[in-house]
C-alpha cells in the first residue's frame, strides 16, 4: 500500500474529471481483507474520495467479510442521496464527527445520510426523520431550500 502512488493515480483522475466535467465513480477498489497494517491506507483513500466528492465501491471477495479489520474503517457516515449539490463532506475519524454542506437551491427532494450506529448526536436545522435498523441509522432530511449544513458526532 502506497499513499504516494494512490495520490498520483487519483490526481490524474481528478484532472480528467475536471477536463471532461463529469462525475467519478471509483469501482472495485480495496481487497484489503485481513491486512491490519494497511488500515491507514484505506483511511487515506477514503479521504481522497470525500475531498473529491467521488462515489466508490469497495471490493472484497472473502468468506466472513463482516469480520475483516477493514470493515471498521469502511463503516462510516456518508451521504447516500443529496438534494441539490454537495459542497463538501468529511468524516473526521479522530473526533468521530461527520460534517456535510450542500446547496438545495432549485431542488426539492429528501437527502439521505447513512450512520453506522444508533448512538450519535445530530446538529442541524430543519426537519428530518430517523430510521433505525439493526445497528445503523438512516437520516432523511426534508428539503427547505438554500444552503444547508449538518454535523453528526458518533458517541
Amino acid at each position: 500500500a502506497s499513499n504516494n502512488r494512490v495520490d498520483v493515480i487519483f490526481d490524474a483522475h481528478k484532472r480528467t474529471q475536471e477536463k471532461l466535467d463529469i462525475p467519478v465513480l471509483v469501482g472495485e477498489w480495496g481487497a484489503h481483507y485481513h491486512y491490519e497494517d494497511g488500515l491507514s491506507h484505506v483511511e487515506h483513500i477514503l479521504s481522497i474520495f470525500d475531498k473529491n466528492l467521488w462515489s466508490n465501491t469497495y471490493w472484497c471477495y472473502v468468506d466472513n467479510f463482516y469480520n475483516v479489520p477493514a470493515l471498521d474503517v469502511l463503516k462510516r457516515p456518508y451521504p447516500q442521496a443529496v438534494c441539490g449539490e454537495i459542497l463538501e463532506y468529511e468524516y473526521n475519524r479522530r473526533d468521530k464527527v461527520f460534517t456535510m454542506k450542500w446547496d438545495e437551491s432549485g431542488h426539492n427532494a429528501t437527502s439521505i445520510v447513512y450512520i453506522p450506529t444508533k448512538d450519535f448526536q445530530l446538529d442541524m436545522d430543519g426537519d428530518y426523520d430517523i430510521e433505525h435498523f439493526e445497528d445503523s441509522t438512516i437520516i432523511k432530511i426534508l428539503p427547505r431550500g438554500g444552503y444547508r449544513a449538518l454535523s453528526i458526532t458518533i458517541k
